[in-house]
């Protein structure tokens, strides 16, 4: 009998034993509990920061992309526009151009008509004949100018219309004297 009631004291202090140790197990079991709790609503709350965060600067990004995105199409609009505009002003420069060196060109062609017919009709002096080949030197120089100014006008078109800058510029014309001799209204 002393031995079960030693037993029994043996296992009454080991369920004692166990009980506390169960209760503080449990105790420290609820602290967790709460700390995790508590660290849980910590993190749900930065996660809810971070998400509203986020989603401001997604909805700030888009806005600024769409903003990008219309002004390079207002960008290349104006690029348009002045290419354009470029083009129609050297396109005017050398119509007035060409326009001003075929009507010298035309003056020039009607004095050697004139030259032509009083050679024809008269002797044919050597200061008549020096004056129709000056005249026709220099037509043949006004139109070697016509082409050159047409021609560099149409390569600063062509460089415009590839992209290039800064090509708005007149064409130099050289002021060629007129010949000495009959002078059909001269401008």
């Amino acid at each position: 009998m002393r031995k079960w009631q030693q037993e029994k004291r043996e296992n009454r202090d080991n369920f004692r034993s166990l009980r506390s140790t169960a209760r503080k197990h449990s105790e420290s079991n609820d602290r967790y509990l709460k700390s995790i709790d508590e660290k849980e609503k910590e993190f749900n709350s930065c996660l809810q920061t971070f998400l509203e965060t986020s989603n401001k600067f997604a909805n700030e990004k888009g806005k600024l992309e769409e903003l990008i995105k219309k002004s390079q199409d207002e960008r290349q609009e104006c690029e348009k526009r002045a290419v354009k505009a470029e083009l129609r002003v050297l396109q005017t420069w050398k119509e007035t151009e060409s326009w001003k060196l075929r009507g010298n060109i035309g003056r020039a062609e009607g004095n050697l008509s004139v030259l032509r017919a009083l050679a024809s009709s008269a002797s044919a002096s050597p200061v008549l004949k020096s004056q129709m080949d000056s005249w026709e030197l220099f037509i043949s120089n006004l139109k070697k100018q016509l082409e050159k100014v047409e021609a560099e006008y149409e390569q600063k078109m062509e460089q415009v219309r590839r992209g290039a800058r800064d090509c708005l510029s007149k064409v130099e014309i050289e002021d060629l004297p007129w010949p000495q001799g009959i002078v059909v209204s001269i401008p």
